[in-house]
């Protein structure tokens, strides 16, 4: 896996800075607006982006377009991972951001906005 930098308030989400995980979250740096959701592949029952797969592991599968139940993160890093939403996962999107809660506040809407019509 690749070295995680440490999360300040330069380089994450203004949302993220009073969260109790802040200082060890694996996910903060990656969910700004600007995030671009990446290839997602499976190891292990987790997903990962390809930065974040060991290369000594042997090759993972590749999701190509998944579907999710919910938006899909890489399990190292946090990047956004390329899904299409099922139903449930739709619901579940716009419950999330109607709440204000979580991580993603700022990604999502931007990420999932064909979904939020």
């Amino acid at each position: 896996m690749k070295p995680k930098e440490l999360n300040s308030k330069d380089n994450t989400p203004k949302h993220c800075w009073e969260c109790w995980k802040f200082k060890d979250c694996h996910q903060a740096q990656n969910m700004t607006a600007n995030t671009p959701a990446v290839q997602g592949y499976a190891y292990d029952a987790d997903m990962y982006c390809a930065d974040c797969l060991d290369t000594d592991l042997p090759k993972a599968t590749s999701l190509g377009t998944n579907e999710c139940d919910i938006p899909s993160h890489c399990a190292a890093c946090g990047v956004p991972l390329e899904c299409d939403l099922l139903p449930e996962g739709i619901r579940y999107l716009k419950e999330s951001i109607a709440e204000g809660a979580g991580c993603c506040q700022e990604l999502w809407p931007r990420l999932f906005s064909d979904y939020l019509d």
